[in-house]
């Protein structure tokens, strides 16, 4: 988990809950915050709780995608999943689901599965639409076909692959096509996690934009006819910040 130096902890604590939740599993816990940012209150939100083991890292970083590989290089666990404040496993057997999927899938590079999307309300309203996910890709390139909350790492295999820092917001999407990993990935057909509409991408600040438009002029690469569809996506990317706005 990567916290930002505007996060509160209340969002941070869910997600902690869900963990602390799991049955039949002990769980490794890696933050990576900015600066000294909420360390002392994660700290003290552990402690009592035996089965997550906390490694808190503090210290400058890049940006969310740096931060998730320090948090790579720091896990010692076969299998990482990451997930945003708020962010929050599915159930209390999803850590035990992931555990005997890997076992009987031979231990493969990347498992991937359902991920449930909830408001600010707190309801969940809509499961991510996966199916442009396996072997295909997004018809319209500023679309993101995937969810880091869905996606479960061997470590190993990531390690070798880390997540670039240079292409914004869509630097998974960015990931998941650089390296094939629809091709890689076993699906794991029952919810992985909840993840909590919001984030940078839809922000409306000027520098959320130019964060996005990077992420979409790098992800036009994986796509034919790139020299026509990066002017298309940018102009889609501008339309859409206005009307927003």
């Amino acid at each position: 988990m990567a916290i930002g130096p505007s996060e509160d902890i209340g969002p941070v604590q869910k997600t902690i809950d869900s963990l602390a939740a799991q049955a039949e599993v002990d769980i490794e816990l890696v933050v990576k915050t900015l600066g000294n940012h909420l360390r002392p209150e994660i700290e003290k939100y552990c402690s009592d709780i035996n089965h997550i083991r906390l490694r808190l890292l503090a210290g400058q970083d890049n940006g969310i995608y740096d931060a998730f590989n320090i948090c790579m290089h720091a896990a010692t666990g076969e299998y990482i999943i990451y997930l945003g404040c708020g962010d929050t496993l599915a159930d209390a057997f999803v850590g035990a689901a992931i555990f005997e999927f890997a076992k009987d899938k031979n231990m493969p590079p990347i498992i991937y599965g359902p991920v449930l999307i909830e408001n600010n309300d707190g309801q969940i309203f809509a499961t991510f639409n996966n199916s442009t996910f396996h072997g295909k890709r997004r018809k319209l390139p500023w679309r993101n076909p995937c969810h880091s909350q869905g996606l479960i790492y061997r470590r190993d295999w990531l390690i070798n692959r880390p997540f670039r820092t240079d292409v914004g917001p869509l630097a998974d999407l960015v990931h998941t096509y650089e390296h094939q990993v629809a091709a890689l990935a076993a699906w794991l057909p029952r919810p992985i996690s909840i993840f909590v509409t919001g984030g940078i991408s839809n922000q409306k600040s000027n520098t959320a934009f130019r964060a996005r438009l990077m992420g979409i002029s790098e992800n036009c690469k994986n796509f034919k006819h790139s020299y026509y569809w990066r002017p298309v996506a940018l102009l889609v990317c501008h339309a859409n910040h206005l009307f927003r706005k």
